[in-house]
C-alpha cells in the first residue's frame, strides 16, 4: 500500500501505476503492478503521454541567451531521456498526439504574470525537435488537445471576444470556431473515437457534448451538472464511460451519446473499457 497523499496520473503498459505526491508536486512516480517501493521517474510542471513514452516540461538550467527557459524532455520506455527543445518563456498545457509524434503546447512570453494573457500555440516534432508556431495573435490561445486522427488541435481562445473552443487543421488554414456564447469554454477532452467531447461550461459543470461529423458546433448531450473526466468510448461509440467527480465520492458512469442518458456503473475514479465492450 501507499501511505501518501497522491494524485493519479495513469497506468503503465505493464499494469503499474503512475502518480504524483503532494509532498513532491513536480515529481512523477511509478509503482509496479504487484506493489513495492515507488520509483521517481521524472520531474516537470507538465507531463504528457507520448506514445509509449512521456514528455516532461521543466525549468531549464540558466545559460547564455536563455536565463529563463523551459526545457521539453522526452523519456522513452527504457528510461532514456532526450531534450527536445529549450523555449524562451513559460510552457503550459503540453499534450501529445495519439501516435506520439508531435507535442502541442502554449507559450507565454517571459514576465507575463496574468492568467494566459498572451499565449500562443506551438507544435513540436518529437523525432526531429522541429518547432512550428500555430497561432500568432496572442489572443488567449491555450489548452490544445489533438483530435483522434492527430490532424487538428482543439483549443480555447479569446479571439472571438469570449473564451470559446476553436479547431485548427495542422495542414494549414484559419482556425474554425466550434462553440459560441458567453464561455468560458475550456478544459476540453475529446473521446478517442472523436464522437464526443467534454469541456467546462462553468466552474461546476463539464457536461458531455456530441461532436458532429460534418459541420456545425457540438450539441450538448447531458442536462445534469456533471464533471466528467477520462473519456472512454465503447467500441460501437454509442456510449462514453467516464468518471463523474461532481460529488464528494466519484462514480463511474456510462453516458449515451445520442440522448445524454446517464447510468451509474460503480463508485470509482478511473475506468477503462475492454476491447469487446463487455466489461
Amino acid at each position: 500500500g501507499l501511505d501518501r497523499d497522491v494524485t493519479l496520473f495513469g497506468w503503465t503498459a505493464d499494469g503499474g501505476l503512475l502518480f504524483r505526491d503532494r509532498h513532491h508536486p513536480l515529481d512523477l512516480f511509478r509503482v509496479a503492478a504487484g506493489g513495492g517501493a515507488a520509483e521517481r521517474i521524472g520531474r516537470g510542471r507538465w507531463v504528457a503521454r507520448c506514445g509509449d513514452g512521456l514528455v516532461f516540461v521543466a525549468l531549464a538550467p540558466p545559460g547564455p541567451g536563455c536565463e529563463r527557459c523551459n526545457q521539453i524532455v522526452v523519456r522513452d520506455p527504457l528510461g532514456r531521456e532526450r531534450e527536445l527543445a529549450r523555449v524562451e518563456g513559460d510552457v503550459h498545457d503540453a499534450r501529445c498526439d495519439p501516435r506520439g509524434r508531435r507535442v502541442a503546447y502554449t507559450v507565454m512570453p517571459p514576465g507575463e504574470l496574468a492568467f494566459y494573457p498572451a499565449g500562443d500555440l506551438w507544435l513540436l516534432d518529437v523525432a526531429t525537435g522541429e518547432r512550428r508556431q500555430l497561432t500568432r495573435d496572442r489572443a488567449f490561445n491555450f489548452l490544445p488537445v489533438f483530435t483522434p486522427d492527430g490532424d487538428s488541435v482543439v483549443f480555447t481562445s479569446g479571439r472571438g471576444g469570449r473564451m470559446n473552443l476553436w479547431e485548427l487543421a495542422l495542414a494549414g488554414g484559419a482556425p474554425v470556431q466550434l462553440t459560441t456564447g458567453e464561455g468560458n469554454d475550456m478544459g476540453v477532452d475529446v473521446a478517442p473515437d472523436g464522437r464526443a467531447l467534454v469541456f467546462n461550461v462553468d466552474v461546476t459543470a463539464q457536461p458531455l457534448f456530441a461532436r458532429p461529423t460534418a459541420g456545425g458546433g457540438p450539441r450538448r448531450a447531458t442536462a445534469e451538472r456533471l464533471i466528467l473526466v477520462g473519456l472512454q468510448p465503447t467500441p460501437d461509440g454509442a456510449e462514453v464511460v467516464a468518471s463523474d467527480v461532481s460529488a464528494l465520492t466519484p462514480r463511474i458512469v456510462a453516458v449515451r451519446v445520442a440522448d445524454g442518458a446517464v447510468r451509474t456503473i460503480a463508485d470509482g475514479a478511473l475506468a477503462a473499457v475492454s476491447a469487446d465492450g463487455r466489461q
